[in-house]
């Protein structure tokens, strides 16, 4: 019976070392490098501001350009470097509807420059004057529904709390120039080209979300 019992406290001495050295050893295994590259690349995705607030709505003043005088625009931004709008305004002869798009370059968290093209449509009026040899001309052209296209680079401002300023310019180029109904109180002033391009400038705010 001494042996047995021997035997039987050995193996029961050895599996209660086992146990403790499990006990004192690591429960689960340490993190490794490459998972803390991929929590810290997560953490820096969600702080971006360009990323994490995909859409805007924005109310903008200008001298001309897409929106004309003044209007109001929502924007979505499927990528943090191209964003899609649609926006409607009121311009010389009457309202416009945009369609605009760009390519944005965030510089920092809070500081972008962007290039686009936007299109616009609506109808348009242009007075302006020019000399003649019957002395000044008094010209207006008149389009029923006048399309355009825009070349606009711009500074776009953001806070981390949502708050959007832009500010934007650029040149504006009728493309149906041949449709703008031309009259004038000098003759001999008509056909023009005036109203036909034209420099803008101005500036949107709004909120993004």
């Amino acid at each position: 019976m001494a042996p047995r019992m021997a035997s039987v406290v050995a193996v029961a001495s050895l599996l209660a070392g086992a146990s403790v050295a499990r006990a004192d050893g690591p429960l689960l295994p340490p993190l490794t490098q490459p998972s803390l590259l991929k929590d810290s690349a997560a953490q820096g995705t969600t702080d971006d501001p360009w990323t994490t607030r995909r859409n805007s709505v924005v109310a903008s003043g200008a001298t001309g350009g897409p929106l004309g005088y003044g209007g109001l625009s929502y924007e979505y931004a499927p990528w943090r470097y191209f964003v899609l709008g649609g926006g409607a305004g009121f311009q010389p002869g009457g309202g416009t509807a945009a369609f605009t798009w760009r390519l944005r370059l965030p510089l920092t968290r809070f500081l972008a420059v962007g290039m686009g093209a936007p299109l616009s449509t609506g109808p348009y009026q242009w007075v302006g004057s020019t000399p003649t040899a019957e002395g000044l001309a008094h010209i207006t052209r008149t389009w029923s529904w006048a399309t355009w296209v825009h070349i606009e680079p711009s500074l776009e401002l953001r806070a981390q709390n949502g708050l959007v300023v832009r500010v934007y310019g650029g040149r504006s180029f009728v493309l149906d120039p041949s449709d703008g109904l031309c009259t004038s109180d000098v003759s001999g002033a008509c056909p023009s080209h005036g109203g036909e391009t034209s420099w803008y400038g101005g500036i949107a705010a709004g909120l993004a979300f």
